[in-house]
């Protein structure tokens, strides 16, 4: 998770990746019923209506939260440090866990900080996770979706569908990433490092970084 934060804060710090302003619901949570109004706000906010989300890793981006697919001991984790956001989420999980996951882990971040929301200290761990567990839910789903159209929900387009398989950065960390290494401003190491599986250093034209930083 560190990890991350910091390649992230790289790209940011060598002026090719945005910093991103992360998305926080102005209402009161309180329990799964206001979560679900927060996921709700969260589509109407991005534009996404109720239809079909293509890929979490877009909206998480959007939200101001920056996604990698990785190999993790858990299932994701997700961190807010001095306004950047990030999240993890496990490689291994199926596609509609990992689906799940960044959802989930979006939550954390729209939600707020588990003891900055009117959940406040009184309630359990297990009572926040159930708020965003409901947040993520719906905002994969939403409910009206379901008792509108069940049980034809398949077949108007919402079966589940494979995500975070190829993609493991966001579009624009990825853009960042060569364009950083076709200034010289990172080794093509670096970059591979950095792009997470999505290319090998074949991918890239042989050049002599001896005189580069990593």
């Amino acid at each position: 998770m560190f990890e991350w934060l910091g390649e992230v804060r790289q790209l940011i710090d060598l002026g090719w990746l945005p910093a991103l302003e992360p998305l926080t619901f102005p209402g009161k949570v309180d329990g799964p019923s206001a979560a679900r109004e927060a996921a709700r706000w969260v589509r109407e906010h991005l534009g996404l209506g109720v239809g079909p989300i293509d890929t979490m890793m877009s909206v998480c981006e959007r939200a101001g939260q920056f996604l990698l697919v990785t190999e993790l001991t858990g299932d994701g984790a997700s961190l807010t440090d001095d306004g950047l956001a990030v999240a993890v989420v496990n490689s291994a999980a199926d596609p509609g866990r990992r689906r799940a996951t960044a959802a989930h882990e979006l939550g954390h971040l729209v939600l707020g900080d588990e003891y900055s929301t009117d959940l406040g200290v009184a309630a359990s761990r297990e009572d926040r996770e159930r708020a965003i567990d409901a947040f993520a839910a719906e905002l994969l789903l939403p409910v009206s979706v379901v008792s509108e159209s069940w049980p034809q929900v398949e077949a108007l387009g919402w079966a589940p569908q494979p995500d975070l398989t190829s993609v493991t950065v966001p579009p624009s960390f990825a853009h960042a990433v060569m364009e950083a290494w076709r200034s010289d401003q990172i080794t093509s190491d670096r970059a591979v490092e950095l792009l997470h599986g999505r290319i090998t250093i074949d991918d890239l034209p042989p050049r002599d970084d001896a005189e580069l930083a990593p």
